[in-house]
């Protein structure tokens, strides 16, 4: 058995089109990624359609140039969330 931290960390990272990626629709802002899946990757569902609204709150955070506000009920995790995008 291999040791799975290795694995990872042995793929190679290249760049890919964000729009193309997630919409099919090429944007010019590009992404990291993986060139070639590993045992550790799911399978690809055909079917499976990448909601528009996942998309677009992906490219918006991949802008990083707008404000956030974040609502939601005491213990719904707004300060462990904005924390996690400000580190990075």
């Amino acid at each position: 058995m291999t040791d799975p931290i290795a694995e990872i960390g042995s793929l190679s990272a290249v760049d890919f089109d964000a729009g193309a990626l997630f919409s099919g629709q090429p944007s010019g802002r590009q992404i990291k990624g993986y060139a070639a899946p590993c045992r550790h990757t799911p399978a690809i569902d055909p079917d499976y359609l990448f909601p528009a609204t996942m998309r677009d709150l992906v490219v918006w955070f991949m802008g990083g140039s707008d404000p956030l506000y974040l609502f939601g009920p005491t213990g719904s995790g707004k300060t462990s969330l904005s924390a996690k995008w400000r580190r990075g």
